[in-house]
């Protein structure tokens, strides 16, 4: 089984709550980002360009933007994901 990270950006307090945002990656395949609204997955974005290295640890971040999430691994923006609810919307964050 690939290694895997999964962040979840949950509009409540639980799991079964809204994701404003999931960020989702199988090493060695795109990264998949998405919300959940009423328990149904909206439209999947991928992104290709993962600056992993094999064997080396990676710093991830996720900026809250005025109009979207910015995703950045070792520095380099991988993706822009807009916003699919209000940021102050957030109640919880998720890393798994």
């Amino acid at each position: 089984k690939d290694p895997q990270l999964e962040v979840n950006f949950y509009t409540g307090t639980d799991e079964d709550s809204d994701i404003a945002f999931q960020f989702r990656l199988h090493f060695g395949h795109p990264a998949i980002m998405n919300s959940r609204v009423f328990g149904i997955w909206r439209y999947e974005e991928k992104c290709y360009y993962l600056p992993f290295e094999d064997g080396k640890p990676f710093e991830l971040c996720i900026y809250v933007r005025h109009k979207e999430y910015k995703v950045m691994v070792n520095g380099q923006r991988i993706y822009n994901f807009a916003h699919r609810f209000p940021p102050a919307s957030v109640k919880m964050l998720q890393v798994l």
